[in-house]
């Protein structure tokens, strides 16, 4: 069970997944180009999304494995369902939480103000140094308005820390921000996927950044998936609920015998 994280994350976002799904899988949950303990490489050119696809196709060979089941959120969801598309063969399954493929979002981004809106920071990531110096103020401040719920302790000041702990460090933000200016698009194409590989793709009722009719989107182009929208649940569902989270896993995984 390999686990892709987004953006701004690192493996440690897993953490809840890491501790459930360990008893019955091998689960790794790796930090993608350009975050955590990965190789940096300097240019945009180096974090288009087929190369970041070839990076996981790798790291499966790599951990001795032809297959295994995707676990993904965010950006580590567009990289998943580009793999899926291009390397079909290589999943038994695949999890997209908070999640959309590119051509998904690219066609909503150019057809609807409502994600047009939500994706408002996506243009501005997309300029030279301003989005890293904007991400660093107040002391990376945004961490804990991006992952902080009231209410809620799944994810606390402690774990805020260990993502500021890596953030702190001098450009790195500029890997992980390179990811929306190397594969930014004016265009999209529409194609029908018919690989029968058992698809799940979560929404949180609350997510900030994706409007719920990508569900539609996909639908269309993925006659096999899934599709759900979650209850009382933000954007980085997989830390803020993770009991949720990790039944939705778990009856896809039953209902294919996985």
């Amino acid at each position: 069970m390999l686990f892709l994280h987004g953006f701004p994350e690192f493996w440690y976002s897993w953490r809840h997944q890491i501790v459930n799904f360990n008893k019955d899988y091998r689960c790794v949950a790796v930090d993608m180009r350009g975050y955590g303990d990965s190789e940096r490489p300097e240019g945009v050119s180096h974090y288009k999304i087929e190369i970041l696809v070839d990076d996981i196709r790798d790291l499966i060979r790599q951990l001795g494995y032809e297959k295994c089941i995707l676990i993904s959120h965010d950006w580590g969801g567009l990289v998943a369902c580009k793999l899926r598309d291009t390397y079909p063969e290589a999943l038994h399954a695949l999890v997209m939480l908070g999640s959309t493929s590119h051509e998904a979002w690219t066609e909503l981004i150019w057809t609807t103000d409502e994600q047009r809106k939500m994706s408002g920071y996506v243009f501005m990531f997309r300029a030279p140094k301003i989005p890293e110096l904007s991400l660093q103020i107040d002391n990376l401040t945004i961490f804990e308005q991006y992952m902080l719920v009231k209410g809620k302790d799944t994810t606390t000041m402690e774990d805020i820390e260990c993502f500021k702990y890596w953030f702190c460090k001098q450009m790195a933000f500029t890997p992980p921000l390179n990811y929306y200016r190397a594969n930014f698009s004016y265009t999209f194409t529409k194609k029908v996927h018919k690989e029968n590989v058992p698809f799940l793709i979560a929404h949180g009722a609350n997510d900030r950044y994706i409007s719920h009719s990508v569900l539609d989107v996909m639908n269309e182009a993925y006659p096999n998936i899934e599709t759900v929208i979650v209850d009382g649940v933000g954007h980085f569902m997989q830390q803020e609920e993770p009991v949720k989270v990790n039944k939705l896993i778990s009856d896809l995984l039953t209902k294919h015998n996985l």
